[in-house]
């Protein structure tokens, strides 16, 4: 079936692609690249167990990067805006990307397919314990994680949406910060338990509703993310085979019933954000919230034209910018004479950060950059920058592995279905997100503080236990 599917895009290549490319015709080469991703689609729905990442990452890889330019082919509008030969670029980098998504599917397939069962190592997880340190842990942190998050509503209540990128800073006592980080650490450790589905639902539920506050400042990403990770974890549970049913007729008739009320209250956010007045209907607001979604295929023009006036520094690597700039300037670098850099729209993150979204934002907005505005990122462009069109098919590759590979990593043992999870609480990001911002965490000291703290908090418990009951070992009183 693969080899068949790979035979139709070659075909799309010769004859959609290529003489659309020829004739410089974006909206030929759009055609091309749809077919591509209903292709990555179907494939993903021929076992859509095996493929559930892979499927989700499709969507959010649409709703970012095709969206736009596929709702003005539909309204037959004009909108290759940009110059010809970054328009060219963008359409070569998204059929790279989609083939060898594509690609890395096929391989990982095959990978699951020829790997044979192992006898698995015993492990020290003790999931009782750690089930009820780590929910503890968790409603601490989502606790003076909310206290952070009311903050930012009283400053939004003197300031616009633009004003909190470039004005707010905390001044609450930053050892709330500390433990607000441990709210995604502890969480993904509970659900590594295997915890009961009434048992799960509040904690998920509070995940999602903690991205609310973000919601009312104008921010939708947030809570995207954590709706989309609740809803892969019920998958998750479903395909591990649990006797319990997480996808019964109450949560599949929720799902449908609410999901078009939250696009369009997605939708509307566009307008109420910005003080505009929302005159579109409801299904109005919904194609409008995928077309202002879509904007990242804009930037990957924006970006491709920006790449010579980057900065220039004698190392600079996007890519892993993120774990770069943590040895530099991060809690490791700073102990070694490093500066942290500022958060938010600053010089410093335009000039110095290994970060592509910062440097090309000021590149392409300049002042309106500093002000709170700016352009994101994605894997793809970053990737490009760093190692040219190999670095898109080797990066867009190893996704599709991943996207295959993932839910039978999780099944080797606990601590890599908790590695696991935490990736994937923002992988879906990647195509407007970071080329490696999702793994960054495995640096932290947060991700280590509150995993440490976790496990041997529990074997501590038990050790107590032993020590307290030793004296009535065998039913005995032993003196």
């Amino acid at each position: 079936m693969h080899i068949f599917l790979f035979l139709i895009i070659l075909l799309t290549y010769l004859i959609v692609f290529i003489p659309g490319y020829i004739a410089v015709n974006f909206n030929t080469m759009l055609i091309a690249v749809l077919i591509l991703w209903i292709i990555n689609v179907i494939v993903g729905f021929l076992d859509a167990k095996k493929n559930v990442v892979y499927l989700l990452f499709n969507f959010t890889f649409f709703t970012f990067l095709i969206s736009k330019p596929t709702i003005s082919l539909f309204r037959k509008e004009e909108w290759w805006v940009f110059d010809e030969v970054n328009g060219l670029f963008a359409f070569k980098a998204l059929m790279l990307a989609l083939t060898f998504l594509f690609v890395g599917q096929a391989i990982g397939i095959r990978l699951l397919n020829k790997e044979k069962k192992k006898v698995e190592a015993a492990e020290v997880f003790n999931a009782k314990n750690i089930k009820i340190i780590s929910i503890v842990l968790y409603f601490i942190s989502l606790s003076a994680f909310m206290i952070l998050e009311f903050e930012k509503l009283v400053f939004m209540k003197d300031h616009t949406y633009v004003d909190y990128f470039s004005k707010f800073a905390s001044k609450l006592p930053y050892i709330i910060y500390v433990i607000s980080t441990f709210m995604k650490y502890s969480l993904c450790m509970f659900l590594v338990c295997k915890p009961k589905k009434k048992e799960a639902f509040i904690p998920l539920a509070l995940y999602v509703l903690s991205a609310v506050p973000q919601l009312i400042i104008g921010i939708r990403n947030p809570i995207v993310q954590n709706c989309i990770f609740a809803f892969l974890y019920y998958c998750i549970r479903d395909i591990m085979g649990d006797k319990e049913k997480w996808f019964g007729r109450i949560e599949k008739t929720l799902i449908v019933a609410m999901v078009p009320f939250i696009l369009v209250f997605l939708g509307a956010l566009n307008y109420t954000r910005a003080d505009a007045e929302v005159s579109k209907n409801g299904f109005e607001l919904i194609i409008d919230l995928f077309y202002h979604q879509g904007i990242t295929f804009d930037v990957l023009t924006i970006g491709y034209a920006s790449i010579p006036a980057l900065p220039v520094r004698p190392f600079r690597n996007y890519t892993f910018g993120g774990f770069i700039d943590y040895f530099l300037h991060g809690t490791i670098g700073q102990l070694f004479g490093g500066t942290p850099l500022p958060s938010g729209n600053n010089m410093e993150q335009a000039l110095y950060s290994n970060s592509f979204a910062h440097n090309m934002s000021y590149v392409a907005k300049g002042k309106e950059y500093l002000e709170g505005h700016g352009w994101g990122s994605s894997y793809i462009l970053e990737t490009f920058v760093d190692y040219g069109y190999i670095g898109v098919i080797i990066s867009s590759m190893l996704i599709g592995i991943f996207c295959v590979y993932v839910l039978k990593f999780m099944k080797k043992n606990k601590y890599t279905f908790y590695i696991s999870l935490l990736a994937l609480t923002s992988f879906f990001m990647l195509p407007r997100a970071e080329a490696t911002g999702w793994l960054t965490f495995i640096l932290t000291a947060q991700f280590w503080i509150s995993t440490i703290v976790i496990v041997m908090g529990s074997n501590l418990c038990i050790k107590t236990y032993y020590h307290k009951n030793l004296k009535y070992i065998g039913g005995k009183k032993h003196v």
